[in-house]
C-alpha cells in the first residue's frame, strides 16, 4: 500500500479574516447577513446567528462574506485553554476577529472531508498551538496554515465523510435520549405535587431551615500543603455543582484539614445549593452521592425525616430561577445562608415523597443506561475520527 499524499492546508483553501462594524451606526446592524462571534460556535452546523448586520457594514468594515461550506474556526478566545470551536456554514455568512474562515479552493478537496480533517487536529491545536494569555488565548499565526492533510482519493474522502457523520449522528441520537430521559422526573414532579413555585394544590409551605439542618463549608489555607496533598476528602466547589448528582470534584483535602479548620464532611444526600458563581453557577442544587466537604460558597442542606432528599432537590431544581433571582450584591450578586433558610417550599405527606424517590431510582436507572450508552457511542466516534486522519 503506498503513502498517503499530504498537503499543507495553505494549498488547499483560501483564509479571511473578520471584523466588528462599527457599534454606532444602527443601519449596519439592521440587515440580514448573519454575523457570527464566539457565543455563535456552539453547533457544527451555523445558518443563523444572535447578531445580523447589512451589506453596507460589509462593505465599510474589517468584516467579511464567505460562502456555503466555508468552516469557522475561533482563533482567539479564552475557550481556547480547553477547546477549538469549529463550524460549518450552510449559506453565506459574516463573522467577527476572533474567527478566521477557511474556504477550500474549488476541485482541491471535498470540503466536507476538510471539515472533518479539522474537527480531528481540535486537541493538536488547543496542546500545541496556542498561544496562552492572561485572560484571552490565541492560535498562533500560521498553525493553522501549516497542517498536514492527508489527500486520500475522493472517492475515500466521501466515504470517510459518510462514515463519520453516521457515526456523529448516532452520538447525536443517544445525547438526545439522555435529555428526554432526564426530563422524565421534574415532569413526574409536577405531575405529582404541581409547580412548586405556585403551590396549585395547595400543600403547606415551610421555610427550608424549619425541616432542614442548614451549614456551610469552608477552604482549608491553600499555602498549607498538608491540607491538600495526599487528601481523600472530596471537596466541592460551587462549579461542581451541575446535573442531579455530585459525583466528580477536581480537589481533595486531608483528614488533618477536616480537624484544624472549620470544614466539614457532609454525608451522602446532603443538598448542596452553589450560592456563588457567575453564568449558570449560582442558584444550581445538586446531591452528594459520596461523603463530602465543601467550600463556603456552596449552602450544605441535610433534610430531616420530614422531607426526603429526592423530593426536595427537584422542588429546589424547579426553582432554580427563583432562588438565583433572589441574589444581592455589587458587582457579583450572590445568595447567603440567611436566604436559603428562609426559601419556601411545599411540603406534601412524606408517603407521597417517598413514592416519587422510589420512582426517581427507577428513572435514574433508565439514565445510567442513557449515559454509557452515550459514552461509548462518543468513544467510538472519537476512535473512527483519530482513524480517519491519523496518516
Amino acid at each position: 500500500m503506498g503513502e498517503i499524499l499530504t498537503r499543507p492546508l495553505r494549498d488547499l483553501c483560501t483564509f479571511r479574516h473578520g471584523g466588528t462594524p462599527s457599534k454606532a451606526n444602527a443601519g449596519f446592524w439592521e440587515g440580514d447577513i448573519p454575523w457570527v462571534s464566539p457565543k455563535d460556535m456552539k453547533q457544527p452546523v451555523i445558518d443563523s446567528a444572535t447578531d445580523y448586520i447589512s451589506a453596507e457594514a460589509v462593505e465599510n468594515s474589517a468584516t467579511s462574506i464567505v460562502p456555503p461550506g466555508s468552516i469557522l474556526l475561533v482563533v482567539r478566545s479564552g475557550i481556547l485553554a480547553h477547546s477549538f470551536p469549529i463550524a460549518q456554514v450552510a449559506k453565506a455568512v459574516a463573522f467577527n476577529q476572533d474567527i478566521k474562515a477557511v474556504t477550500p479552493i474549488s476541485g482541491s478537496v471535498v470540503p466536507d472531508y476538510l471539515y472533518w480533517f479539522l474537527r480531528s487536529q481540535s486537541m493538536n491545536v488547543v496542546t500545541r498551538g496556542v498561544k496562552k494569555g492572561a485572560t484571552v488565548h490565541s492560535v498562533q499565526s500560521g498553525f493553522i496554515e501549516s497542517l498536514m492533510v492527508p489527500l486520500h482519493p475522493r472517492e475515500k474522502q466521501h466515504r470517510i465523510v459518510d462514515l463519520l457523520a453516521r457515526a456523529e449522528g448516532i452520538v447525536l441520537l443517544r445525547r438526545e435520549a439522555q435529555q428526554k430521559a432526564a426530563e422524565l422526573i421534574p415532569a413526574m414532579f409536577v405531575d405529582m405535587f404541581g409547580d412548586p413555585a405556585t403551590n396549585p394544590m395547595g400543600w403547606h409551605m415551610s421555610p427550608i431551615e424549619e425541616v432542614c439542618s442548614v451549614q456551610t463549608g469552608a477552604t482549608p489555607r491553600k499555602e498549607e500543603r498538608r491540607y491538600y496533598e495526599g487528601g481523600t476528602v472530596p471537596w466541592v466547589r460551587t462549579g461542581e455543582v451541575r446535573g442531579r448528582h455530585i459525583v466528580e470534584v477536581e480537589e481533595r483535602i486531608t483528614e488533618l484539614a477536616v480537624r484544624e479548620t472549620n470544614c466539614k464532611v457532609f454525608p451522602t444526600n446532603t443538598i448542596l445549593i452553589a450560592m456563588y458563581g457567575q453564568g449558570q453557577t449560582r442558584g444550581r442544587a445538586g446531591l452528594l452521592k459520596t461523603p463530602a466537604a465543601t467550600n463556603q460558597a456552596c449552602a450544605a442542606i441535610l433534610p430531616s425525616d420530614h422531607v426526603n432528599p429526592a423530593y426536595l432537590l427537584e422542588a429546589l431544581n424547579l426553582q432554580y430561577e427563583r432562588l438565583r433571582s433572589m441574589a444581592r450584591g455589587g458587582n457579583q450578586a450572590n445568595l447567603n445562608l440567611g436566604m436559603i433558610k428562609e426559601f419556601e417550599v411545599p411540603c406534601p405527606p412524606i408517603d407521597a415523597q417517598l413514592r416519587f424517590a422510589e420512582r426517581c431510582l427507577a428513572i435514574e436507572s433508565i439514565l445510567g443506561q442513557q449515559a454509557e450508552a452515550a459514552t461509548k457511542a462518543e468513544a467510538t466516534f472519537n476512535a473512527l475520527l483519530a482513524r480517519a486522519f491519523g496518516g
